[in-house]
């Protein structure tokens, strides 16, 4: 199966979203499947010294990563363009993966959806604009936060499947309108090779 992977972090960048779909990527060609994964240039945290994944990595020319929101729209915007003109120009993917940085990535799915007939599946790794409602980013009322919560909401309508981080993340897909149906919870993981508990060391002997 020819396998599409859309996120702006991916190897060897060490942002959580980078890592899980490394993790992912890895997994699915050790499975036979030929896996394209599209990402940026820019980075969100510094990189690791790992084996970079046996699949195809197609970087796009964005803009810098930055905290200001700003920065942060003009990356968002160069990479989404980026990516949307990578996807149609490279081989017709049977199916077609998008994690959600940018925000908007699940809307750019659906179009590459529309346009190849390829599954589209949304990783929810944030639910959009709820978060930036609840962090005081967006006013809960104003017509962005509308016109955001409406394009993002059809897009999950319109995919094959949402993947949510736990039970929280589906209430809150659920209470958005999208059919339960469409939801199926993967939690987040970590290889028990390099991250494991420690035993207790042996305690002191009291003194008075």
């Amino acid at each position: 199966m020819r396998i599409l992977l859309l996120n702006q972090f991916f190897y060897p960048d060490s942002a959580a979203t980078s890592q899980l779909l490394t993790d992912l990527a890895r997994g699915l060609a050790a499975e036979g499947h030929c896996v394209r994964a599209i990402c940026g240039h820019s980075s969100y945290a510094a990189p690791e010294a790992l084996n970079p994944p046996p699949v195809e990595i197609v970087r796009t020319p964005d803009f810098p990563f930055g905290r200001g929101l700003l920065a942060r729209a003009c990356s968002y915007t160069s990479f989404l363009a980026g990516a949307l003109c990578y996807s149609l120009l490279g081989p017709r993917p049977d199916l077609i993966l998008t994690l959600t940085t940018p925000p908007a990535l699940g809307v750019l799915g659906s179009l590459i959806k529309a346009i190849t007939g390829a599954r589209h599946f949304i990783w929810e790794m944030d639910v959009y604009p709820d978060i930036a409602v609840d962090l005081d980013v967006l006013n809960p009322r104003s017509w962005l936060t509308r016109t955001l919560g409406a394009a993002f909401d059809i897009s999950r309508r319109r995919a094959d499947g949402i993947i949510a981080l736990g039970e929280c993340m589906r209430a809150r897909l659920i209470g958005r309108g999208i059919p339960e149906s469409r939801i199926q919870i993967a939690e987040n993981w970590a290889d028990g090779r390099e991250i494991y508990p420690l035993p207790f060391p042996d305690p002191e002997p009291l003194r008075i």
